[in-house]
């Protein structure tokens, strides 16, 4: 069994121990909301087996560029567990791209919009 097959077989053993039911909870939505709640450190962690060491690689050599009529955009206002993943993995497939961090949103005051936080990674 290769690594891959042993990551579906872990993720899906944690699936099935969960035993959740959609009849336990208000809705579909709430139901598939606990279902990602549970999965996601191990999704992470298989898609970190996987492909980090690759995705690491390339961001160390990359070219961000500084101008660019395309850009990635990634509003997260927490301390995210898998920011350096994910931000290796948009540079990765979306080569040529800027990447804006936005760690706050838009505030609308009478009528005008306000940005509270960004950063850009040139």
């Amino acid at each position: 069994m290769d690594i891959l097959d042993q990551e579906v077989e872990k993720i899906y053993s944690v699936f099935e121990s969960l035993k959740l039911s959609s009849d336990m909870f208000k809705s579909e939505a709430d139901y598939l909301h606990q279902q990602r709640l549970a999965l996601d450190p191990f999704i992470f962690d298989s898609l970190k087996k996987l492909y980090s060491s690759q995705l690491k690689t390339y961001w160390n050599t990359r070219d961000i560029p500084e101008h660019s009529d395309k850009a990635i955009v990634i509003v997260e206002r927490r301390c995210h567990p898998n920011l350096e993943f994910i931000l290796h993995n948009v540079s990765y497939f979306a080569r040529g791209y800027n990447i804006h961090i936005l760690t706050q949103v838009y505030v609308l005051i009478n009528s005008s919009q306000f940005l509270l936080s960004k950063y850009v990674l040139p």
